[in-house]
């Protein structure tokens, strides 16, 4: 019986994810945004429905769907891709197929323990190097969404610029949670600015800002641990 991935889940670390992307062709703008960005999961699991969230202090992603049931997905803000995608149990591996431009795209999650992985695929060659990412269930955040009172929140703590990780703002008084647990930014004066090179210019309209997200690429590896 495959098991009930429903939890939150706390970003720990990561290795080769730059070599990885790299070998993806990411252009170097990207990779670098792709390297500070240190997002969570929350998995709401209910029978056959799932909403998976990617949440960061920029940009998140929420993607929801019946296991087993091909729907339209709309990368436009992960990488601007559309695709015909089916989620599917493989055992206790829940299996991902993107199918559109740029084919033979998917990932696969399963669970250790308490330790979420996310390995990504492609059809890219062997040699691509593996990236490896780790998350943790915390328990304490995981709690509301089995009906349970919501966690402390987290009010005062400071935020860190996501290009050099200065302390740069404050996470919000209601404890950096918006009512769709997304974290959030209080309106704090900015502490530096940074300038970057024309080539910024040219990215497409979702990361022109640097609103960017978190982007699952094929062939990665990921586990996700908790507490921070």
């Amino acid at each position: 019986m495959p098991p009930n991935l429903t939890g939150y889940y706390r970003f720990v670390s990561q290795k080769n994810l730059e070599d990885y992307l790299q070998a993806l062709n990411i252009n170097l703008a990207l990779r670098k945004i792709a390297l500070l960005l240190k997002p969570d999961k929350e998995i709401n699991h209910r029978g056959n429905h799932m909403t998976v969230k990617t949440l960061s202090t920029f940009r998140n992603y929420v993607l929801e769907f019946e296991v087993g049931v091909e729907f339209e997905e709309d990368l436009g803000i992960v990488d601007g891709r559309k695709c015909q995608t089916i989620v599917t149990w493989e055992e206790e591996q829940l299996v991902c197929v993107q199918k559109g431009e740029v084919p033979n795209r998917g990932w696969r999650h399963w669970l250790e323990g308490e330790t979420l992985y996310l390995e990504p695929e492609s059809n890219k060659s062997p040699e691509t190097p593996k990236e490896h990412e780790r998350w943790e269930e915390d328990r304490a955040a995981s709690g509301h969404l089995q009906g349970e009172p919501d966690p402390p929140t987290r009010a005062g703590s400071r935020g860190c610029c996501f290009l050099c990780g200065q302390q740069g703002a404050l996470l919000s008084a209601a404890g950096a949670r918006d009512p769709s647990n997304s974290f959030i930014l209080s309106p704090a004066p900015p502490t530096h600015t940074h300038q970057f090179p024309d080539q910024m210019l040219s990215l497409p309209r979702p990361y022109s800002s640097f609103n960017s997200n978190w982007s699952t690429h094929p062939r990665m590896e990921q586990m996700v641990t908790g507490g921070r």
